[in-house]
């Protein structure tokens, strides 16, 4: 049962209303690395990983193969049909979600009751969107830096590249897009690739009017051959002195979350409730949890969010091939 049809019911349609709100307890920072993941642009071909809800831990295999090879085809007429020789080489991992963030409040039972029933519902939509920015801050930056770990290499088996989206008058150089746009190309990459950053990539975009794709909401009409996230973060994390990029080909990252109360696992009863809320900014589901605690009365909520962020496959293409080391994720610095 969900958390919103119990003890305070008017929480879910509160927050969905005044998403959007500019007051400092609705302020929302610009989450473009983990944006991009739960994006349409990341998900709308693909098919997410499937983590199970049921509230049962279970894990999930991923099955792929390597691509064929050019070096393996023959160029003679087959003239016998029982001697194949080379072996199918399927592969599996085995995804589990691990990681964790949580908060945990405490309202004092006048408390919750004014905040639920004796307003008109907007001040408990702002605790928990306030709650669920910091949480949400530090998830991203926490798969920001499992992302400077995970980089993939170039054709060329760098990994990293300069790239001058400016000029020397602060003008776009469209050259310089093209540029990136090959090394995408290049490594034969499917789809409009996201570019998550700030700095000269923010500039660059707002000049050649690109707006897209959390800068006013997710838009794919105002992106051009890529698709822009804002996120100041990226440059923090890396930490390395420079103005970093990152490149995102769709369906290549996923971002994966896994809810404990659901299914058998979600109650409510009298005065205890675990449920789950979703956040209306992203669409992530949080676990929620809220025990009453008799001989103090008052209720003690922890929202959590158990995750997890998984990449292709460090061996997905075969060791020959001249792809082998690409997974779709491409590191680029200001140069």
């Amino acid at each position: 049962m969900s958390f919103t049809e119990g003890i305070c019911l008017p929480i879910q349609q509160a927050l969905t209303e005044t998403a959007g709100s500019n007051t400092p307890m609705l302020k929302r920072d610009r989450l473009g690395y983990l944006e991009a993941l739960v994006s349409r642009n990341n998900l709308g071909t693909v098919r997410q990983v499937a983590v199970p809800s049921d509230g049962k831990r279970k894990n999930v295999e991923i099955i792929y193969l390597p691509r064929g090879l050019e070096s393996s085809v023959q160029t003679t007429q087959p003239t016998a049909f029982c001697d194949a020789s080379d072996t199918v080489d399927l592969k599996s991992q085995t995804v589990q979600v691990q990681r964790w963030r949580h908060r945990k409040l405490r309202l004092s039972e006048d408390d919750l009751r004014r905040v639920c029933f004796d307003s008109d519902a907007g001040f408990g939509a702002q605790v928990m969107l306030a709650e669920m920015n910091a949480l949400l801050l530090s998830v991203n930056k926490d798969l920001l830096a499992i992302q400077t770990t995970k980089f993939g290499e170039f054709a060329d088996d760098s990994t990293v590249k300069n790239i001058s989206l400016l000029d020397t008058d602060n003008k776009p150089d469209y050259f310089a897009e093209s540029q990136l746009l090959e090394e995408y190309a290049r490594i034969s990459g499917s789809g409009m690739p996201m570019l998550v950053g700030a700095g000269d990539l923010a500039h660059y975009t707002r000049m050649s009017n690109k707006g897209c794709c959390n800068m006013n909401g997710i838009d794919l009409s105002q992106a051009g051959e890529f698709a822009f996230f804002y996120d100041r973060n990226v440059d923090a994390v890396l930490d390395n002195g420079e103005e970093n990029y990152i490149l995102l080909a769709p369906g290549a990252v996923h971002f994966l979350v896994w809810n404990g109360n659901v299914g058998q696992y979600a109650f409510k009863t009298e005065r205890d409730e675990a449920g789950t809320i979703v956040d209306p900014y992203t669409g992530i589901r949080f676990d929620l949890d809220m025990i009453f605690d008799k001989c103090n009365k008052r209720y003690n909520i922890t929202l959590s969010l158990n995750y997890d962020l998984f990449h292709l496959p460090a061996d997905a293409f075969s060791p020959t091939d001249e792809l082998e080391g690409v997974n779709y994720t491409l590191h680029f610095q200001k140069g």
